[in-house]
């Protein structure tokens, strides 16, 4: 379960020489954009209709809404689109807010007739069964019976102080995200790197906590962050982020034999169980040093090495994303990810006749048989290795390591021609 501000954990993590320290904050839930489905209720469609007619008569920015009991009282109907995009203002009529809650109605036919984020202070107060509890509340005020309440989108993050910590440079970053932006504002000190930007499935973002605080007035978390024991407020507070869109979200089907056809994450209960599969999907297992991971970040020092380890606070920030999360089992390998013989041989095929097209090109004369195929590769990887400063027994030892932890007990090479 998410941390709240008042029970979450913290621990110093020592990087190899026992030098600097990484404390970290965490989990937070960040983030819940919620679609709810289903009829509204026809007084409420008739009183936001209502309103926002006198509203363009009159010119105001917005008007209030009575909402006798509604969960954070009654709503602040905006003239405009808000900042904080939460929905296609070409699409949605209707932009509101409370104390707890923003909000969008539409009565167009194909679309979630609402869609709400709750306020990210709210977040930090309330538990996920809570959050639920406030959504299915919320729902019987706009509704005469929800169809479905879906997760949208939902951003996890961890926040981490580390003497004289700076946003890595973009080499020092293993990943599998397409995009990548970086932004650096001197005027108001916010650094920040970003991963797949826009993506309707994953992102990530790593930035400087402390300067968007103060960048943006987010006062409430100075609150937060003096209730944790190890926080200094001399120290910026730097925060990892990631964000997992609906594209995403549906996809994690639960594996045949639970719960069979079950559809990808859907509703608060859903995403209760599956943190685990969540954080694991985007910095990976604490038991293969978090590689295999969505992305990691390495030291300077190891660049150019293959398999670049993780670095000191990237293992504390990733410790606690996995910290206490239960999986259910949505994530599974991806194909080819386990050690397969039969797949090795066929990749071996495609490469040695890919190479031999390049001996072509370069020589149209050149007809390198199966044959003769070892030798004339030997010459360019004896090349390669040597370059690399290693040899063929040091690589097929080190490969042979990899496989020994990845195989399983009855062994993928039975059986195999």
């Amino acid at each position: 379960m998410m941390a709240s501000s008042e029970g979450a954990k913290w621990e110093h993590v020592h990087d190899d020489n026992n030098v600097e320290a990484t404390t970290t904050f965490g989990p937070f839930l960040d983030y819940l954009l919620l679609n709810y489905y289903g009829v509204l209720r026809e007084e409420v469609v008739e009183l936001f209709q209502r309103n926002k007619l006198d509203l363009r008569e009159r010119g105001n920015n917005g008007v209030r809404v009575p909402f006798p009991e509604l969960a954070g009282g009654d709503v602040w109907l905006s003239a405009s689109t808000p900042e904080v995009k939460i929905a296609d203002p070409r699409k949605y009529s209707y932009f509101f807010r409370n104390e707890i809650f923003c909000g969008a109605l539409t009565t167009r036919k194909g679309l979630p007739s609402m869609r709400l984020r709750f306020h990210t202070c709210i977040l930090y107060e309330q538990n996920l069964d809570e959050l639920e509890a406030l959504s299915n509340e919320v729902a019987g005020h706009f509704f005469k019976k929800p169809d479905k309440i879906q997760v949208s989108r939902v951003d996890f993050a961890v926040d981490f102080q580390h003497p004289d910590f700076k946003i890595p440079d973009e080499e020092d970053k293993v990943t599998r995200a397409a995009g990548y932006d970086r932004n650096m504002n001197k005027d108001n000190g916010m650094d920040a790197m970003t991963l797949n930007r826009n993506s309707k499935k994953m992102q990530a973002q790593l930035y400087n906590k402390s300067a968007k605080i103060k960048a943006e007035g987010q006062e409430f978390m100075h609150g937060v962050y003096e209730k944790l024991n190890g926080y200094d407020n001399s120290l910026p507070v730097f925060r990892m982020e990631f964000r997992y869109e609906r594209g995403l979200l549906r996809e994690l089907k639960l594996p045949n034999g639970q719960e069979r056809r079950k559809l990808g994450i859907e509703t608060i209960s859903d995403l209760k169980g599956s943190l685990g599969d969540l954080t694991r999907l985007a910095v990976g297992n604490e038991e293969n040093g978090f590689r295999g991971s969505w992305v990691r970040f390495c030291p300077p020092e190891t660049r150019g090495r293959d398999n670049r380890p993780p670095a000191a606070w990237w293992k504390a920030v990733a410790k606690k994303f996995r910290s206490d999360m239960p999986v259910s089992g949505r994530i599974r390998q991806r194909p080819g990810s386990n050690p397969s013989f039969t797949h090795d041989r066929m990749m071996m095929v495609a490469y040695c006749a890919r190479f031999a097209a390049h001996l072509k090109l370069q020589n149209p004369s050149s007809n390198v048989s199966l044959i003769q195929f070892p030798s004339e590769f030997q010459p360019h990887l004896s090349r390669e290795l040597s370059l690399k400063g290693t040899t063929w027994a040091a690589e097929v030892e080190k490969k042979r390591d990899q496989l020994q932890e990845k195989l399983e007990p009855n062994g993928l090479f039975s059986g195999a021609a």
